[in-house]
């Protein structure tokens, strides 16, 4: 059994959720806020899990990474929920699909020189690939390509225009002190803590 209680209306809606079951896109609030977006902007979110420490970045600046356009991992909110893998208190926040980019370009193996300059502009790094030219915002080598094909965006405008909406998971207790610290963060421009803190 899991309840959502709506703590928090501004800057956005923030849900604290109790329970023990595992939460899904069909839970009511979850469910109204897909068929909102999707009404208004004929888009659907996207989501994105962390550690409940982050939600103060995420009210400040939108999302969680510094800088705010830089690339992170999104999907649908089961497999957001996912993350991080630990038992620890969490936070699902709601992006605007349609304000994301993807977080890497591919380009025929026959591309042009300019064709693959205008392509590293906003995608730096190229990776090894077998049937095309893969460019990237991550730096990083040898990894799953096929996880950032399937996850990898990234927010080049305003993020904090981007967030919908957050929903936090775990007990009161260990929440409600990061849910003041990051309210108090967004409605005052007080700068986030840094991590660790």
């Amino acid at each position: 059994m899991r309840t959502y209680r709506l703590v928090f209306e501004d800057p956005i809606p923030i849900w604290l959720v109790e329970g023990t079951s595992r939460p899904g896109r069909e839970d009511t609030p979850v469910n109204e806020l897909f068929a909102k977006v999707l009404a208004e902007h004929q888009t659907f979110p996207e989501y994105r899990g962390v550690e409940i420490a982050r939600l103060p970045q995420v009210l400040t600046s939108g999302v969680d990474v510094v800088p705010t356009n830089a690339p992170i991992f999104v999907s649908d909110f089961d497999k957001a929920w996912e993350y991080p893998s630990t038992s620890a208190p969490r936070v699902v926040f709601a992006l605007r699909s349609n304000m994301l980019k993807r977080s890497f370009q591919t380009l025929p193996l026959d591309a042009t020189t300019a064709e693959i300059a205008d392509v590293r502009t906003e995608y730096p790094h190229q990776h090894e690939h077998d049937r095309c030219l893969w460019f990237s915002r991550i730096a990083e080598q040898n990894r799953n390509l096929a996880y950032e094909s399937a996850y990898g965006y990234w927010i080049p405008g305003n993020a904090k225009d981007a967030l919908l909406a957050a929903f936090c998971f775990g007990n009161p207790d260990d929440i409600l002190p990061h849910l003041v610290l990051a309210i108090a963060a967004a409605r005052h421009g007080l700068p986030p803590l840094p991590r660790g803190m």
